[in-house]
This record gives C-alpha cells, structure tokens and sequence, in this order.
C-alpha cells in the first residue's frame, strides 16, 4: 500500500449509520432546547437547584438500549403524534425518588429506594411529566410538529418494547441533576418514527440556497435591509 493510500475504516453491519451531519444539528438543536425547557420545569416545580444539560445524540440497537438500561428504573412511554410508533423518556430511578421526596414535603436528599414507583408516586410523577411533554412538543417545533402523549410508565426495560432488538433506535442523552442526585437521563426515539422528517431536513439543506451561507451575501443583506 502506498503513503497516498487511504487507510481503511472499521464499518460494522449490525449498526449502521442512518443519519448524517444535518440530522445530527438538528436533532442537537431540538434535545438543546428540549433540555433548557426541562431545567426551567424542574426548578419551578421542585423549588430546588435544577440542571438538564444536553451531552450527545447516540444511535444503537433497541437491544443495545435495553442492556444498558437499569432495573429496575424508571421509564415512560410516550406516543410522538402523528410520527409512527413509540418512544420512551428515561430518568434514572434515583433522580425520579427524589422528585417525590420534594413534592410530599421532604429535602430530596439522601439515599433513595431502588424499586418501582408506588400508584400514588406514580401519579405525583404524571403530573410533572405532563408539564415535561409540553416542553418538549415545543423543542420540536423546529423539525416538526408533535403531540407527545403519555401511554404508561414501566420499571423493567425489557417490558418496554417499542422497537425489535435489532432497529435503530436515536436517543438524545441528557445529565440531569436535582440537588445531590444526577446521572443520565435520555429521549429514546425509533428510526423509523423519526426517517421521514429526517430525510426532509437533508433535502431541505440539499436544495438551499448557495448563497445563504455566503458570509459576503449575509453582510450585503443585513446592510440592504438596515438602510
């Protein structure tokens, strides 16, 4: 092989990369978004130091999600209307505890119980996630209109299939803390709920403008309409 040659690139098959620059900047646009939202939510509702910071948009297999999943945890289950399918938005179980300990009256502090979420909890939970889905119907007006629905709440990963073990599946991951307690919380949407939108967006980018990223088109536009 010669110095000119290009070296070759590991590719692997069972997961294959299904979206490209644009849909990466776009979905990092609506989890950033989504993410200043939730922080405003839980600091209002909590009365406590709140921060949801966006780290990353990850693909993998649905399989691959669910091994990395806790159990028992805490996830909900939610319908993307009109996009096809289901999608799950996960907190960790601890961070989930401590919101309850804050609502009945508690500090949120200390060590939280690792089990599932009592009817009573669960309700207390539904009541902020209701507020938390309409933030982020609003984060994703953006790339395209939603009505996100809440269908369930469910404790075991294995139990929440929305996606067979080998689909591709985006997941917007988020660091989320509440006082003391953090850890990673993420969107978990299914390709194919999202690969039509995402194949507007790049041929919105496709056929754009050549000029409109021209810096010297910019400057003569902001100039032509300032005077």
């Amino acid at each position: 092989m010669s110095t000119t040659d290009t070296a070759a690139t590991a590719y692997d098959f069972r997961r294959p990369n299904k979206f490209n620059r644009d849909h990466v900047r776009a979905l990092q646009i609506v989890g950033e978004t989504f993410a200043r939202q939730f922080t405003t939510v839980l600091s209002t509702s909590l009365r406590a130091v709140s921060q949801v910071r966006l780290v990353g948009v990850s693909q993998l297999t649905y399989d691959e999600y669910v091994r990395e999943s806790e159990n028992p945890t805490f996830l909900a289950t939610l319908a993307l209307e009109p996009l096809p399918g289901l999608a799950l938005l996960h907190i960790p179980l601890d961070v989930v505890m401590a919101m309850v300990d804050r609502f009945l009256g508690g500090n949120g502090e200390g060590e939280m119980p690792a089990r599932p979420l009592t009817d009573i909890e669960a309700g207390i939970v539904r009541n902020l996630l209701d507020r938390v889905l309409r933030e982020l119907s609003y984060a994703f007006e953006p790339l395209t209109p939603i009505t996100p629905r809440f269908i369930q709440f469910e404790s075991n990963p294995q139990f929440a299939q929305i996606a067979s073990s080998t689909d591709m599946v985006i997941t917007l991951d988020l660091d989320l803390r509440i006082g003391t307690h953090e850890g990673r919380a993420n969107l978990c949407v299914p390709f194919t709920s999202l690969q039509a939108t995402l194949l507007e967006v790049s041929s919105t980018a496709m056929h754009a403008s050549p000029g409109a990223h021209d810096p010297r088109a910019v400057r003569q536009a902001v100039t032509s309409a300032l005077d």
